[in-house]
């Protein structure tokens, strides 16, 4: 079966298409990276972590030290776009080529790519970036507010169980204690009481000693 000419035309220029859209969702990748807090935004916009948040004080976290979310996250927004450029060849080969894989299919949509990231690719993050921050500043002031109440009474029921065990333990302790002072005086009485035994009956009395010695006179 024959295709036109015009018809591969429209295949490549919608490779090259497609190109530029994997390039897009590429770089939404790395401004979901920016929004999660698993990657730092560099220049200008790295001052916007300076700001604190609002009633913790708190400013928000670069995402510097969190590098196994961030693998993760690079490793699924990667794996995203291969599928979507795989798809994607696949969509139009069968749209435009009966199902007939074409090279200038794969050179079109990598021409594709790389043109977005040579030329649109910096300035569309430099211009979205501050947005994303400015997004992730006003979600994380509203969990601030929001959880406020909840941390607080979080901290107050905490330090109320911790109280309590540490009434129960003190307890606990007090009773072993006293316990072991009684079993201890018991035994001592005990043992006091075996030594007096003892001790009468290896030295009798004085009295009784002298008492024999007159009667023997």
């Amino acid at each position: 079966m024959e295709i036109s000419q015009i018809t591969l035309a429209k295949l490549l220029l919608y490779a090259f298409l497609l190109g530029l859209s994997v390039g897009i969702l590429y770089d939404a990748g790395r401004l979901l990276r920016v929004i999660l807090g698993v990657e730092r935004a560099d220049g200008f916009c790295s001052r916007m972590y300076e700001w604190t948040l609002p009633i913790c004080k708190r400013p928000m976290r670069s995402g510097e030290d969190r590098h196994v979310a961030r693998a993760i996250v690079i490793n699924i927004c990667d794996f995203l776009c291969v599928t979507a450029a795989t798809l994607g060849i696949l969509v139009l080969s069968y749209a435009y080529n009966s199902g007939r894989v074409r090279f200038f299919t794969f050179l079109g949509a990598t021409v594709g790519f790389f043109l977005y990231r040579a030329i649109f690719s910096k300035n569309l993050m430099l211009a979205c970036r501050p947005i994303v921050l400015l997004i992730r500043y006003l979600f994380l002031s509203f969990l601030a507010i929001f959880c406020a109440p909840f941390a607080k009474m979080y901290r107050f029921v905490l330090k109320y169980i911790k109280k309590i065990a540490y009434l129960y333990i003190f307890t606990l302790e007090k009773k072993r204690e006293k316990v072991y002072n009684i079993e201890e005086e018991v035994l001592l009485a005990e043992n006091s009481k075996k030594t007096h035994s003892r001790a009468y009956r290896i030295m009798p009395d004085k009295q009784s000693e002298g008492g024999e010695k007159n009667g023997r006179k």
